[in-house]
């Protein structure tokens, strides 16, 4: 293990960069001494939660940030210092190995000293479990439970919210030794989290709640804080949700937040701090208009070492909190990070969104021997994020706690696990939706229950094919080409005019009053989507990593793959497993639409037949899912940033009209035949600009050689392309006369030459 965290600081060390530009910052909250910010981004940032680094604005010294989370376009840092509450720009230099080499030392250390080894051991399924029967007769967690039991003296009723079946599994997720509680998409498994730790802190049982993400941890730690509202736990300050929230249905919970309970229960700390911040504000308003700076740098250094010495007593005492609290809940980072988490006596370790969850951090925090380890997750959704590709990493740290425990071996050979509760009842998707989950992804366990089949009658109303749960929209008639994003170390894929197709659908569905989300295993598809629909009331387009743990009225899934490539990638095809977690997440949170964008022509001539795209595809077609052609479904896939044209010419034209234009970068593909007609064109186009790039091919280029045309013989895309800066760009099919995407505003324009590598 110790080896794996090493070779991961390795990979980790030698990317390329550790320097983000971010764009558009602002502040969207504070909290006690904390700032939370919230900054745009184009590009990757493969930062982690609670890494660490400066933050750097103009005008301002480097202020030390915390990721909070990283989401496609956006990342969430929080800093104690006063930066005012916006910025144009900034830049943010990373420190990301500090975590795995305080990992990494957590570890060594547990091997060279002697530990409790018992739960470590259940984690690597060295022991023999036994499987006691219920002098009751009451089944095992992992049994089928479909109603609650008749008799009313066999136990006290359930909470309104939480059924039977959620009832046995946290009873379950409450005993002794390892236990996990297998949670596919929409069946509660918050609730039940919730209430098990609930029992555990009844009981005097110290629980510690811990998750990859801080958005888990926000949303455990808010659901707890419901649960024991009105107890002396949470009146006494003993339930806490140590680091910095974000999520609004936590922030309203300020009586599990140490920050806001010392400053509670220190009301001159608290005048104190408005004080000083309210000085330092002024104080760094006066340095831009001074005419002498120096005295008043003087008095702004006074404060600022006054704050900085207020913000440890503030720190003491959310520490000396922390040691009294009874469930205390934290990301996995954080908790080996802080001493004072790390020592904290540990009787119950309860673990979200287990399946994402480092083993490295779970085999660490084993070694502290708590009497409970429950582990609440979905092995067919998303796994942890590696980024080395040696055996020891990909061993360790590539796959997550239900394989490692071999519950997943176990559940795939029949067998039962007394270990393992299974909530098998959904509450979210409607039926057609849940019963192709079910069958690709949960070996046919899941049920629905009424209410999300009721619900779904209705949404399944919505465009396209009323009445239909599921489309399956084909772009094989669309001439719908894929592209591989251009760079050094670029893999992600994207396919513009399916990527107008998914916008276009989604904005007219939003247009309705329905929630909607455009997904795709690629980046890149998903940036080309975000650019068109940013803005867009109830429209979110994102990859799947995203959208897991939340759900929609309507989900857009575009499997993008399409000719001139090869075959699916590692995403869509090439790893079985990771392919089924992607496209399980995104098609498990549709309410009651799922509309899935597909060449079928191309998908199923490169892809195995037990590929889960085809899988989840002919699943889909055995319950009624209907077809539609993409060419058919053009006229309704207009919007205010996408629209179709019946030919190029028509398209370029409308690109160009209005105020002068003076540049156009226009990539024509090998299929495009050149004759006198294309050639009158473009020199009628070259003379209404100052500069008219094209990217064509060689037999081409030789015909327009020395006729004044910025030539290039670098082909940029398979369609066809028009980009005009400030305004969008055209893109074709297979021929000039094939209908052409119309894609307009600035940003879109810049999204694709970045994706293109296009110079400026």
């Amino acid at each position: 293990m110790v080896e794996a965290v090493a070779d991961e600081f390795r990979a980790a060390q030698s990317q390329p960069t550790s320097r983000f530009r971010f764009f558009n910052g602002r502040c969207v909250t504070r909290t006690g001494t904390s700032a939370l910010w919230a900054w745009e981004f184009d590009g990757d940032v493969s930062l982690q939660p609670d890494a660490e680094g400066e933050l750097l604005l103009p005008g301002y010294e480097p202020a030390r940030a915390t990721v909070i989370s990283v989401d496609d376009f956006e990342v969430l840092l929080s800093t104690q210092s006063d930066l005012g509450d916006s910025a144009r720009s900034a830049d943010f230099v990373a420190q990301p190995l500090f975590i795995l080499r305080a990992l990494q030392e957590r570890l060594t250390d547990a091997g060279q000293r002697m530990f409790d080894s018992t739960m470590l051991e259940q984690l690597l399924d060295l022991t023999e479990i036994p499987d006691p029967e219920s002098d009751d007769g009451e089944p095992r967690p992992s049994e089928p439970r479909d109603e609650y039991p008749s008799d009313p003296d066999e136990t006290d009723p359930p909470p309104a919210d939480l059924s039977y079946e959620q009832l046995l599994a946290a009873e379950h997720a409450t005993q002794d030794g390892l236990r996990f509680v297998w949670g596919p998409p929409g069946t509660g498994k918050t609730a039940t989290l919730a209430a098990a730790v609930s029992a555990l802190a009844w009981s005097d049982r110290k629980v510690m709640i811990v998750a990859h993400s801080n958005v888990a941890v926000d949303v455990a730690m808010a659901r707890i804080a419901e649960q024991l509202a009105d107890s002396t736990l949470v009146s006494e300050a003993r339930v806490l949700r140590v680091g910095t929230p974000h999520l609004p249905e936590l922030v309203r919970h300020p009586e599990v937040l140490p920050s806001a309970i010392v400053l509670r229960q220190y009301p001159d700390m608290a005048e104190g701090l408005r004080t000083l911040e309210a000085e330092r504000r002024r104080l760094g308003a006066l340095m831009l208009t001074a005419p002498d700076k120096a005295p008043v740098l003087r008095q702004l250094e006074d404060v600022r070492r006054q704050l900085n010495a207020l913000s440890h007593q503030i720190a003491a005492q959310e520490n000396e909190l922390v040691r009294n609290a009874s469930v205390v809940g934290c990301t996995l980072a954080k908790a080996v990070l802080d001493g004072v988490l790390w020592s904290w006596p540990k009787d119950a370790l309860v673990v979200d969104e287990a399946s994402m969850a480092g083993l490295p951090y779970l085999m660490a925090l084993a070694t502290e021997a708590p009497r409970t380890m429950a582990c609440f997750g979905d092995f067919r959704q998303l796994p942890p994020v590696v980024v080395s590709r040696s055996a020891a990493a990909t061993s360790w740290l590539g796959r997550d706690v239900f394989e490692l425990a071999g519950v997943v071996e176990r559940i795939e050979a029949g067998e039962h696990d007394p270990r393992l509760a299974v909530l098998r009842t959904q509450y979210r998707m409607g039926e057609v939706i849940a019963e192709g989950v079910s069958r690709v992804a949960y070996f046919s366990l899941l049920s629905s229950h009424v209410d999300a089949i009721a619900r779904a009658h209705q949404l399944s109303d919505l465009a396209p094919e009323p009445g239909c749960e599921v489309v399956i929209v084909d772009t094989s008639d669309l001439d719908a080409y894929a592209e591989k994003e251009a760079g050094p170390q670029a893999y992600s894929r994207f396919n513009l005019r399916s990527a107008a197709l998914a916008a276009g659908l989604a904005e007219a569905t939003a247009a309705v009053g329905r929630s909607v989300a455009v997904m795709s295993p690629y980046r890149a598809q998903v940036a080309v989507v975000h650019a068109l629909v940013n803005g867009l009331r109830d429209v979110s387009a994102a990859t799947m990593h995203k959208f897991q743990g939340s759900e929609r009225d309507v989900v857009v899934v575009d499997l993008v793959d399409a000719n001139p490539l090869n075959g699916p990638s590692r995403l869509t095809g090439k790893d079985r497993d990771l392919t089924l977690r992607l496209l399980n997440v995104g098609i498990s949170r549709a309410r009651g639409k799922l509309i899935l964008l597909a060449d079928l022509e191309f998908i199923r001539s490169t892809s195995a037949q037990d590929s889960p795209a085809v899988l989840f595809l002919d699943t889909f077609l055995e319950l009624g899912a209907k077809v539609v052609a993409g060419t058919d479904l053009l006229p309704s896939s207009a919007g205010k940033s996408v629209s179709w044209r019946p030919n190029w010419w028509t398209a370029v034209d409308e690109l160009l009209a209005g105020s002068e234009i003076e540049r156009v970068t226009m990539g024509l593909p090998s299929r495009i035949e050149f004759d006198a007609t294309l050639e009158e064109r473009l020199d009628h186009l070259r003379g209404r600009l100052s500069r008219l790039t094209l990217h064509v091919p060689m037999t081409t280029g030789a015909a327009l050689d020395g006729k004044g045309y910025d030539l290039r013989l670098r082909r940029i895309a398979a369609s066809p392309l028009a980009i005009v800066p400030g305004r969008g760009l055209a893109v074709g099919g297979a021929h000039l006369d094939s209908p052409v995407a119309l894609l307009r505003g600035d940003a879109i324009g810049a999204t694709v030459r970045r994706l293109l590598d296009l110079e400026n």
